[in-house]
């Protein structure tokens, strides 16, 4: 835990891919009905009620005949975080913390001891990875063989990629010729 104590929010969120959590603003075309959705949410119009007196809710939430997602998510999300077991008063001091409206999506948005409010970082395409292993495997692989250079599986490493530098750069040798034969 001492590794924490050490570094920033802001850097530990950085590192670790952790975001700071994003409001949901985006209107729906056509809204949905709002019994509909507290209905789905399995919130009812008295918790509704309760948490805008407590300041959980915006005024304007679940007002109307309708509602939009970004109010959806409100819902949801209060109600997620007042069926967890803590205290009225625990719960507005997380939620102090936050920024209202509090319409962040429940499912990407938690809370860490560590970081605070944090959102979940995007899920990774395949591109996505290659770049990632191309911008730091070489160097994590050589901070390995610091803390152990006699590793096999080390060496075994070092000379594929070694290997795998050497075929591209003679591909790219081979793709230069052709491109200066045409």
């Amino acid at each position: 835990m001492s590794c924490y104590l050490d570094r920033g929010t802001e850097q530990m969120h950085s590192q670790y891919g952790w975001r700071k959590p994003a409001q949901v603003r985006q209107l729906d075309l056509f809204p949905h009905e709002t019994a509909r959705d507290l209905a789905r949410a399995g919130v009812s119009p008295d918790d509704v009620a309760r948490w805008k007196a407590i300041g959980w809710l915006s005024p304007d939430t679940a007002a109307g005949q309708t509602m939009h997602t970004p109010e959806f998510y409100e819902v949801v999300f209060v109600r997620s975080i007042a069926r967890s077991g803590l205290s009225d008063q625990q719960i507005t001091t997380l939620l102090d913390e936050l920024p209202k409206p509090y319409c962040y999506d429940p499912l990407l948005v938690a809370y860490s001891f560590a970081l605070g409010w944090v959102q979940r970082p995007p899920d990774l395409t395949y591109d996505d990875i290659d770049g990632l292993l191309k911008e730091h495997l070489e160097g994590w692989l050589r901070e390995r063989a610091m803390l152990d250079p006699d590793d096999p599986f080390l060496v075994d490493v070092s000379i594929a990629i070694a290997e795998g530098k050497a075929a591209g750069r003679r591909q790219r040798e081979r793709d230069a010729e052709t491109s200066e034969e045409e």
